[in-house]
C-alpha cells in the first residue's frame, strides 16, 4: 500500500504492442488465476474493478484526534521487550502473502483487514507518511502492537510497554514516556478500526491495489526478519519462548494457496503524500510498415521512454523531498507535543505542590488556632476556678463572721439574762428585809428584859 506511480514500470512501455495496451484497458485484472483456491472463511474475493479515483488517506500521526496518553507499563526483563514484535511476526507468517480478507470504508479511507480463524486481526491503512499496521490478539478490541513508518509501539493490555525503531529494535526506556501521547492516539484509532470491522459493511479489496502494495508489505516483514537474525537478544527471546508453529501452520497453508490466485504484478494504489505532478503520457505504439520504419519507431519510442524515465525520477525526487519535509514537520510536531505535555505536567505538578502547600498552611493555621483556643480555654478555666475559690473563701469568712456574731449575741444575751436574774434576786432580797424587821420587832417586845 506504499505510494507508487504508474511510471515506476517503464518495462511495460517496451512491449509497445496494441495487444498489451488493449488488455490493460479492459476491465479484467491481469495476473488473476481463475482456477486458484477459494478465499479463506469470511474473506471476500478481490474486486477487479478499482475506481479511477483512489480512496483517501487515513490521517497522519499528528493529524489524529487528541486522546489521553497511554499508561506506561514497566517490563520485568530486557529480553521481554521482544515479546510484542515476535508475536507480530507470528501473525505475519500465519497470514503469509495472502490478500486482505476485506476492506471497510472508514472516513473515506479503506483499511485492509486480515482475520485469522482463531479471531486474531491484522489491519493495514495507508497514510501520507506510509502504511500503518495494527495487530490484535484473539477477542481483543485493542492492539498489542502498532507500527508506523518511524516507530513501532508495543502494548500490554492497553499500556505502552516498549517503543521500537523502524527496524524493530527497542529504543531506550525514556522514549516510552515521551511517546505516550502518540501511543494514546494510536490506541484510540485502533479501537475505532476494530469497532468499524464489527459494525460496518465489509467490502472486497481492490485487486490492483493489492498487487501494487503486497511487495511493500513483504518488504517490511523482511526488515524485521533480517533484524531478528542480527539481534542476539531477539534470538534469545525466540529460543526461550518458541512460538506455537502448529497454531498458525494451517492458517498459513490456506492463505498461501489463496495467494497464488493473484500474480505479484503491480498497479498504482494510493497517490503520494503531496499532489504529484502530472505524469508524462505513455508513448504511442507505432505500426511497423517496414524495417526502417520499425527502427525509427523504436528510436522514437526509446526517446519518449527516456523522457518518461526522467520525468519519473524528477517526480520521485520531488516526492522524496516532500515526504522528508512531512516527516520533519511530523517530528517537530511530535517534539512540540512532547514539550507541551512536559510543560503541562510541570504546571500540574506546580499546581499540586501549591495546593498541597496551601492545605499544609491551612492545617498549620488551624492547629495554631486550636492551640490558642485550648490555652485561652485553660486560662478561662483557671480564672473561673480562682474566682470560685475566692467566692468560697469569702462565703466561708462570712459564715465564720456570722457565727462569731451569733456567739457574741448569745453571750450578750446570756450576760443580760444573768444580770436580769441578779437584779431580780437583788430586788427580792431588798423586798424581803422590811418583812424580816417587822417580824423581829414583836418578838423583841415579848421577850423579858435582860437581867
Amino acid at each position: 500500500m506504499k505510494p507508487r506511480t504508474c511510471l515506476a514500470r517503464p518495462a511495460l512501455l517496451l512491449a509497445g504492442s496494441v495487444a498489451v495496451l488493449s488488455m490493460a484497458a479492459c476491465n479484467k485484472t491481469p495476473g488473476v488465476n481463475q482456477a486458484a483456491a477459494s478465499p479463506p472463511p469470511g474473506a471476500l474475493p478481490l474486486d477487479p474493478n478499482a475506481p479511477t479515483a483512489p480512496p483517501a488517506y487515513a490521517p497522519a500521526a499528528n493529524a489524529l484526534p487528541q486522546a489521553p496518553p497511554a499508561p506506561v507499563y514497566r517490563l520485568q526483563s530486557r529480553e521481554a521487550r521482544y515479546r510484542y514484535v515476535a508475536r507480530a511476526e507470528e501473525y505475519n507468517n500465519g497470514f503469509s502473502d495472502s490478500p486482505p480478507d476485506y476492506a471497510v470504508d472508514y472516513g473515506g479511507a479503506r483499511p485492509w483487514y486480515w482475520r485469522a480463524q482463531n479471531g486474531a486481526y491484522r489491519v493495514v491503512e495507508p497514510t501520507p507518511e506510509g502504511d500503518r499496521y495494527y495487530y490484535y490478539e484473539p477477542g481483543a478490541d485493542q492492539p498489542f502492537l502498532v507500527r508506523d513508518p518511524q516507530y513501532t509501539y508495543g502494548y500490554d493490555n492497553g499500556q505502552l510497554a516498549v517503543v521500537y525503531d523502524a527496524y524493530g529494535r527497542p529504543m531506550p526506556d525514556y522514549t516510552v514516556s515521551g511517546q505516550a501521547y502518540q501511543a494514546g492516539r494510536y490506541l484510540a484509532r485502533a479501537r475505532a478500526l476494530y469497532e468499524a470491522a464489527q459494525r460496518d459493511r465489509h467490502e472486497a479489496a481492490y485487486a490492483s491495489y493489492w498487487q501494487a502494495g503486497q511487495n511493500d508489505l513483504m518488504r517490511q516483514q523482511q526488515e524485521w526478519a533480517r533484524e531478528q537474525q542480527r539481534n542476539a537478544d531477539w534470538q534469545a527471546w525466540q529460543s526461550q519462548n518458541a512460538p506455537n508453529a502448529y497454531a498458525w501452520q494451517q492458517e498459513a497453508n490456506v492463505r498461501h494457496a489463496y495467494a497464488q490466485a493473484y500474480a505479484p504484478r503491480g498497479a498504482p494504489a494510493y497517490p503520494p503524500g503531496p499532489p504529484p505532478a502530472q505524469p508524462a503520457p505513455y508513448p504511442a505504439a507505432l505500426p511497423p510498415p517496414g524495417l526502417a520504419a520499425t527502427q525509427q519507431a523504436q528510436q522514437a519510442q526509446q526517446a519518449q521512454l527516456a523522457q518518461v524515465e526522467a520525468a519519473r525520477r524528477a517526480q520521485q525526487a520531488a516526492q522524496t523531498q516532500a515526504a522528508q519535509a512531512q516527516q520533519a514537520q511530523a517530528a517537530a510536531a511530535r517534539q512540540a507535543q512532547i514539550a507541551q505535555g512536559q510543560q503541562q505536567q510541570l504546571l500540574a505538578e506546580a499546581g499540586r505542590r501549591a495546593a498541597a502547600q496551601q492545605v499544609a498552611q491551612a492545617q498549620q493555621a488551624q492547629a495554631a488556632a486550636a492551640r490558642q483556643a485550648r490555652i485561652a480555654q485553660g486560662q478561662q478555666q483557671q480564672l473561673q476556678a480562682e474566682a470560685g475559690r475566692r467566692a468560697a473563701a469569702q462565703q466561708a469568712a462570712q459564715a465564720q463572721a456570722a457565727q462569731a456574731q451569733a456567739r457574741q449575741a448569745q453571750a450578750a444575751q446570756a450576760q443580760a439574762q444573768a444580770r436580769q436574774a441578779a437584779a431580780a434576786r437583788e430586788q427580792q432580797a431588798h423586798a424581803a428585809k422590811p418583812d424580816n424587821a417587822r417580824k423581829q420587832a414583836p418578838d423583841q417586845k415579848n421577850q423579858p428584859p435582860a437581867p
